[in-house]
């Protein structure tokens, strides 16, 4: 269970995350309302222990609880967590009232004094205690809230356990029930989350609007495709339309019939390529190779990328009305690392198929879970694939797991332990097996620190000319550099100027060095990249960075 503690007394919330991650929670820290905003764009938390007062910032202590509060409730109501209560400041009871009104209107389950004559050890207990209390309750509205999603999601041969997931099924069901054939839809997401099986969700929706009749996938990779041969592989030809035309040819535009053209990679499709579909896309109809005649295009479109084709559009590089046209609604599919309970899921599932089960213990699960997973759930397939073939005993402990010497793309996968950081303002190193904080990583570990790099950074063909050009640095070091760089990557979301430099130990000016360097922009030392690795940004008057 993934839970959030909310404490600005970094004792008592290391204690408590401690003691969570023994019984096998997944516990994140913020020790101010800034932080917990931080955290919460990322985290989705089953349960929160909630302080009554701590800082707005790095400020002195307020009531702040509100905040965090409110964050919550900007979610859908489905997933958000319970919340306990707690505090041992008396100016939190000039707040009765509206506490009390939290607890009548379910805002929280629980309050729980910290001021206990047993000491903070007693108090965890209290509070541990009260977590798997109502837990209880919680995990059973959570099932029947979320049933009919699961369900939904195991017929079409999706196996997940999580919020974002459930939301796409959603939201597949609205667009089919509201919209016809001309609504296309564009599938975001890393390679191997599964975007394929996203777009034949659609058309299984789509059978069952229209009473369970069976309707056509028609599956196309726009990069496997030649552009000389482009217009007859989707427009198909007649007979005698040119010298090897010896009968006609049904294209992808008329094979997909009234059920799903799948267009795979589109950010791969050639310029002359995308200028072609444009007019079946819009006026929905088609015209084969040497016909006279127009055929209706009856399929709803799907495609799918790997990449952000906003921001192609954006810089000009897709069309905006090729862009509009096939992106009438977008759904986002993350990748693998940001649902472990459905690392969980799907490899205890696998392991469980075929002619010889396996089972996969505790330890092995949760090193799964903080895996990056580079590839995402194809690899995850292989993974347990590998295991199957190479295992031969029943049970898979850590130890057996490791010494099958697994890889990926010729390099070795490092099963690491889940270790807790000391730091509650960062996001923690422990899927890299690292002890300490992102300040704690020095020169000395240069190399570590890209070696990381490489698991993590998708275009590893850039970072080469990154080390180069940072070779014999002094002020700031190279190891900084990397490790803004990764920061940005592990949290994969806005970041302030503030965050880096806690990340990175540093004062303001060395910070602010590094990030516009890496965001190619020009502040008396020598130009970034182009593109940038990161994007600069302004938000109330501070610098926010997102990676490019």
């Amino acid at each position: 269970m993934n839970v959030l503690i909310v404490e600005d007394n970094l004792r008592l919330s290391n204690l408590l995350r401690d003691e969570l991650e023994k019984r096998g929670h997944a516990p994140r820290q913020a020790s101010s309302l800034r932080t917990a905003e931080d955290v919460l764009r990322d985290f989705s938390p089953d349960a929160v222990l909630l302080d009554a007062m701590f800082p707005t910032d790095s400020d002195s202590a307020d009531f702040n609880a509100p905040g965090v509060l409110s964050l919550l409730e900007t979610r859908p109501k489905e997933s958000r967590p319970f919340t306990i209560l707690m505090s041992g400041d008396d100016r939190a009871a000039g707040h009765f009232e509206t506490i009390r009104d939290w607890w009548y209107t379910g805002r929280i389950v629980d309050m729980v004094s910290k001021n206990q004559e047993g000491g903070w050890n007693f108090l965890k207990e209290i509070l541990l205690h009260r977590v798997d209390l109502h837990r209880l309750g919680y995990t059973q509205d959570m099932e029947n809230q979320t049933g009919e999603e699961r369900k939904w999601l195991e017929e079409n041969d999706i196996v997940s356990r999580d919020p974002a997931m459930y939301r796409i099924a959603r939201s597949i069901q609205r667009i089919v029930r509201a919209t016809d054939n001309r609504h296309a839809v564009l599938v975001v997401g890393a390679n191997g989350t599964g975007k394929s099986l996203i777009a034949n969700a659609i058309r299984k929706e789509m059978q069952r609007k229209q009473g369970g009749r069976e309707l056509p996938f028609y599956d196309f990779h726009c990069g496997r495709i030649q552009v000389s041969t482009f217009h007859d592989e989707i427009f198909g030809h007649v007979r005698g339309s040119f010298t090897d035309a010896t009968s006609d040819k049904e294209g992808a535009l008329r094979a997909a019939g009234e059920g799903v053209l799948f267009l795979d990679d589109i950010q791969l499709l050639a310029p002359e390529a995308r200028a072609a579909l444009l007019g079946p896309i819009q006026e929905r109809t088609f015209r084969q190779m040497g016909s006279n005649v127009n055929s209706p295009f009856r399929a709803r479109l799907v495609s799918a990328t790997n990449i952000d084709l906003e921001k192609l559009y954006e810089e000009g590089k897709m069309p905006d009305e090729f862009y509009n046209r096939i992106a009438g609604s977008t759904l986002f599919v993350p990748p693998l690392s940001q649902r472990p309970g459905d690392v969980e899921a799907i490899a205890s599932r696998l392991a469980l198929q075929g002619p010889r089960p396996l089972i996969l213990r505790p330890d092995v699960i949760r090193v799964m879970q903080v895996y990056v997973w580079p590839g995402n759930v194809r690899q995850l397939i292989r993974v347990i694939d590998r295991i199957k073939i190479e295992h031969a005993a029943d049970v898979v402990t850590l130890e057996s797991l490791r010494a099958l010497q697994l890889d990926y793309l010729g390099r070795p996968i490092e099963w690491l332990p889940s270790r807790a950081v000391p730091v509650s303002s960062v996001p923690p190193l422990q899927g890299f097996g690292w002890e300490g904080t992102w300040a704690d990583l020095g020169a000395e570990h240069e190399e570590l620190v890209l070696e990381w790099l490489r698991k993590v950074v998708p275009d590893q063909a850039r970072l080469p000319a990154l080390v180069k050009s940072l070779e014999n640095r002094s002020a700031p070091r190279p190891i900084h550099y990397y490790k803004a760089l990764l920061f940005a990557y592990v949290r994969a979301e806005k970041l302030t100027h503030k965050a880096f430099e806690e990340a990175l130990g540093l004062g303001w000016d060395f910070t602010n060095r590094i990030t516009c360097y890496l965001a190619n922009i020009k502040n008396g030392t020598t130009p970034g990249f182009d593109p940038p690795f990161l994007i600069r940004g302004d938000a109330g008057g501070k610098y926010v960075y997102s990676l490019a």
